[in-house]
């Protein structure tokens, strides 16, 4: 039985901050003494249980002051994937070398999730340190490689949810789809005030949105980011005029997101 005390406090010592661990809103609902199980293996070293292999992962040597942040984030996921979203663990897989014609790539990526044929990659994940801002382009490249129609980076704090609609460039999904979802599905669930985010990364949003659709436009970026902005906030404004529900949102079709929004 997992010793929830130690394992909260391993976490915190991997994550550095105590308020780390509180802050990763990504797994709000998820306490992660109570999910992992964290143990001391050999004097100073201590390990965790993974999720999909059942083998032990070193996550903290306090000798040599090493530590896997980035594992802890790992597992939540899995955890979350199975748990919230549904797939069970045999289309789940994980540190799975990608292809580059006749090369293998050095780096596995973290989670891949398959379609129903156990074969196909459906979403990949990229898991980060909880300090960690970059990987996105390494993310684009997996995703390209692998054929995925889907995915996602995420350190915990924040996720980026990509998805390219071939042979279209990378667009950005409110949500991973459940297992019983398409990413059509994901595209058309209404949305209410109640639905949204209430805490975020503005700056970092910002900048995705800079990198992934308006880079290379040939458009001042300040400009139509505040386009976009005050679409949004009069569309929350509006919003309580008519049951909650908000219109400022994407669409599988370009043109009708184009239409609503202007």
């Amino acid at each position: 039985m997992a010793d929830e005390k130690l394992t909260s406090q391993i976490v915190n010592k991997i994550l550095k901050d105590p308020s780390v661990q509180y802050g990763l809103k990504e797994f709000d609902g998820i306490k992660a003494e109570q999910v992992l199980d964290i143990f001391e293996k050999e004097k100073g070293k201590f390990y965790l249980k993974c999720l999909k292999r059942e083998k032990d992962i070193l996550v903290l040597n306090e000798e040599k002051n090493l530590s896997k942040p980035e594992e802890i984030i790992r597992q939540l996921w899995i955890y979350k994937l199975t748990k919230n979203y549904g797939y069970p663990l045999d289309r789940i897989d994980l540190e799975k070398d990608i292809r580059f014609g006749h090369e293998i790539h050095s780096k596995a990526a973290d989670i891949i999730i398959y379609r129903e044929d156990r074969e196909t990659p459906l979403l990949i994940i990229e898991t980060k340190n909880p300090s960690e801002k970059k990987g996105l382009d390494q993310l684009k490249t997996y995703i390209n490689s692998e054929g995925a129609p889907i995915g996602v980076w995420s350190n915990g704090m924040e996720k980026v949810v990509l998805y390219r609609p071939y042979p279209r460039e990378f667009q950005t999904l409110r949500e991973i789809p459940r297992i019983n979802q398409t990413i059509e599905d994901v595209l058309s669930e209404k949305l209410t005030l109640d639905n949204l985010q209430k805490s975020y990364d503005l700056v970092k949003i910002l900048k995705i949105l800079e990198e992934l659709v308006l880079a290379g436009a040939g458009v001042d970026s300040f400009t139509e980011i505040f386009k976009l902005i005050y679409a949004k906030l009069y569309d929350e404004k509006e919003a309580r005029k008519r049951g909650g529900e908000v219109w400022f949102r994407q669409s599988e079709n370009t043109k009708i997101t184009f239409d609503t929004i202007n």
